[in-house]
């Protein structure tokens, strides 16, 4: 397991992410494949993980949501926690969720995927 750790206070971070991704503005503009505009978003850092279960795209060390808008998606995330703890991996559920949303199953909640640029490093 990976700590988040801060080297820097989060002002400069949160207003480069928020001017890229327009977090404050959630949701997006986004589709889903049903084509239905989801109302709910979580924010995540790309994996640095290559290989099995952990190469899907969320690091869940680190989520930014909006507070008014991400709650059906935090929701959504322990539902599918609950109903698969053989899986017991956080990670795995969102797995689940971006499924559901690429097959348009689910179309509230979208998890966002970020880049991890300058901000993450791991060794």
């Amino acid at each position: 397991d990976i700590d988040v750790i801060m080297g820097q206070p989060l002002d400069d971070l949160m207003d480069q992410l928020n001017e890229k991704y327009h977090i404050k503005d959630s949701p997006k503009h986004s589709i889903a494949a049903n084509g239905a505009t989801p109302s709910s978003q979580l924010y995540f850092f790309k994996n640095s993980k290559t290989s099995g279960l952990l190469n899907f795209f969320a690091n869940s060390g680190f989520i930014i949501m909006n507070r008014h808008t991400s709650k059906y998606c935090l929701e959504l995330w322990q539902h599918v926690m609950d109903s698969r703890r053989e899986d017991n991996f956080d990670e795995a559920s969102l797995h689940v969720i971006a499924h559901l949303f690429d097959r348009g199953d689910e179309t509230n909640c979208q998890l966002v995927s970020m880049d991890v640029e300058d901000y993450q490093i791991y060794p």
